[in-house]
């Protein structure tokens, strides 16, 4: 007997190719075992080559996460704590305005900055040296308001 039909058959090249190879179902005959040796070695190669990819996949994109951290890391030890005061000490100076004098004083302290005289001074030396216009804005009180509002 050659088989036992079309579905036992099916079963066992099913069970075969996905690698399981369960032992219900064998090969009886010489043909029948080249045929199953074959089968399994033609499964297990397209079985790996996917699961070869995706690993490799995985490897790369870890491997760009370490990256990208170590890189991270080494831009953000070569920032030293002067440095960091005066990006500070910079992004206060584009909201001056919303400093009061005593503050801002104490911030360009900090700094090391070479802005000299009284608080209330030092926001247009500090505009001056870093390059910015000349007269801070003007307050919020002189600011012209378009548009209108509606109250419900």
């Amino acid at each position: 007997r050659i088989s036992d039909g079309i579905p036992t058959t099916t079963w066992w090249g099913f069970v075969t190719i996905i690698t399981v190879g369960y032992g219900d179902v064998v090969p009886r005959c010489a043909l029948g075992r080249v045929i199953a040796a074959l089968c399994m070695v033609i499964s297990s190669v397209v079985m790996a080559m996917p699961i070869a990819i995706l690993g490799e996949r995985f490897t790369d994109e870890a491997s760009r996460v370490d990256d990208e951290v170590a890189r991270s890391k080494a831009a953000l030890a070569t920032i030293t704590a002067k440095q960091h005061e005066r990006v500070l000490q910079m992004a206060a100076a584009w909201r001056l305005h919303d400093i009061r004098p005593q503050r801002l004083a104490i911030i360009v302290r900090r700094a090391g900055l070479p802005v000299r005289g009284q608080p209330s001074d030092m926001a247009r030396s500090l505009y001056r040296l870093l390059g910015l216009p000349p007269t801070p804005p003007r307050d919020r009180e002189e600011r012209d308001v378009l548009g209108s509002a509606v109250a419900k």
